[in-house]
């Protein structure tokens, strides 16, 4: 019989994945047919696999053998077919967002032409002026190009920035979100296969060959964090979370190879325990590791998503001020021509 604490977490998971794929539909357009396509068949495919863990859990607890052919079945339709449409609606909404802000990056040509041709034609307006009054120079008219002159340059050094630095800052911070959240679900299939060796004869190659890409996927994504971590626009993290997540990475593999040592000797009670005790007494086990992994992996995926979404709100923030800088200066600007040249129309009134 499971564990209290595996079924509230299985409950806990399937919850939060109902939720989550209705939240992945929320904002999308006509020209995303195939997010709402995934959503829609992730959305039905959850109750039959709901449905299949139960029948095992019936059929088990009820000492039938046919218990394991559902579980089998659960598995398979998890791995073979949610997992994978999960894994791809993730990148379809990556791209999307990644795609937004190299939009949102590209140099906003009409707001700095509009100040161009706001330069040119105030240049006309006083040489107008100059002709209409034979006076050289109106304050009025100097201020307001002195406005406009420093508006078009802080516009102009802002959005070279952002088009300089801001696709580049964005990728540093979306990175280590996609490399986690993809060696998640393949370390979550690892565990599933390495939970049903127990009752499936699968290839020891096989399992070793999927074990060590899972690894090295899980380590690699890891590295990804570290070198985020060292470049600025990365908000500072826990910093122990790194350590965490590699002793669990090496306590994994450690338990793992243990578990398949003892499931090739025949030791099946002692496989048993190290692919089911997730709260072992002593040295951790193949389930107490991949639990510590997953935990750390889940942390660190929240803080990179929290790292971008303050680097999205702090660009934002920057365009704000920009944008509110350059308004001012143009007001500015039309008091300054109003104030220039009212004199030397009251001299003709």
């Amino acid at each position: 019989v499971e564990p209290e604490v595996n079924r509230n977490r299985y409950n806990e998971a399937i919850d939060a994945a109902s939720v989550a794929a209705s939240q992945a539909i929320v904002g999308t357009s006509a020209e995303d047919e195939r997010v709402r396509e995934l959503v829609t068949f992730i959305q039905r495919k959850l109750p039959v696999y709901t449905a299949l863990v139960e029948k095992a859990r019936v059929n088990h607890r009820a000492g039938h053998a046919v218990a394991n052919s559902y579980m089998s079945n659960a598995s398979a339709l998890m791995r073979t077919q949610i997992l994978p449409a999960a894994a791809e609606l993730f990148t379809l909404t990556s791209e999307k967002v990644s795609q937004q802000q190299q939009r949102l990056t590209r140099p906003q040509w009409v707001p700095l032409s509009g100040l161009v041709a706001a330069l040119i034609f105030l240049g006309l307006a006083q040489w107008w002026l100059w002709r209409l009054t034979r006076r050289r120079f109106n304050r009025g008219f100097v201020v307001a190009t002195g406005l406009l002159f420093l508006a078009l340059v802080w516009a102009s050094a802002s959005n070279f920035a952002t088009w300089a630095s801001g696709h580049q800052g964005f990728e540093t911070v979306s990175r280590p979100w996609d490399s986690l959240t993809a060696s998640r679900i393949e370390a979550q299939q690892m565990r599933t296969s390495e939970t049903l060796a127990l009752v499936l004869r699968s290839s020891q190659q096989d399992m070793s060959v999927h074990f060590n890409s899972t690894v090295y996927s899980v380590n690699q994504a890891l590295r990804d964090y570290e070198q985020a971590l060292v470049d600025d626009d990365f908000p500072s993290s826990d910093p122990t979370l790194i350590p965490r997540a590699k002793q669990a990475v090496e306590d994994w593999t450690t338990t793992h190879e243990n578990f398949m040592e003892d499931l090739s000797m025949g030791d099946y009670d002692a496989a048993l325990y190290q692919a089911t005790a997730i709260d072992p007494d002593g040295d951790p086990t193949a389930a107490s590791a991949f639990n510590a992994v997953d935990n750390s992996l889940a942390e660190l995926i929240d803080q990179a998503r929290d790292a971008m979404r303050t680097y999205l709100v702090q660009g934002l923030n920057a365009m704000t001020m920009v944008s509110t800088g350059v308004l001012l200066a143009t007001f500015g600007a039309i008091i300054a021509v109003w104030l220039g040249i009212r004199p030397r129309l009251q001299e003709y009134l």
